[in-house]
């Protein structure tokens, strides 16, 4: 599955790591640790949730099947707060 982060969504880094979300379309502000900012990062660079998983997993020395269980968990929580749009492999839109 594909999936991308909504453009109503900017982002800003902090020293640490962490992420900071501003939705501009709901007018919400959302604080990610270091470890959800590198599969924001990631997301937002490949889309592809299961190359993102390969690149998480290498990065974080975990499995490939952890770090797809905890993107696809990231991402059901980023999506019930309409902060990305996901695809099917099909390339309809899932959002």
């Amino acid at each position: 599955m594909n999936v991308t982060t909504d453009s109503r969504v900017q982002s800003a880094e902090h020293h640490d790591g962490s992420l900071v979300l501003i939705a501009e379309h709901t007018g919400k502000i959302y604080q990610c640790s270091p470890t959800a900012s590198l599969m924001w990062r990631t997301i937002e660079e490949i889309g592809d949730l299961d190359h993102a998983a390969d690149t998480i997993a290498a990065r974080c020395g975990i499995t490939v099947v952890q770090a797809r269980s905890d993107l696809d968990a990231f991402v059901a929580t980023l999506a019930e707060h309409r902060l990305t749009r996901g695809t099917s492999k099909s390339g309809r839109n899932r959002s």
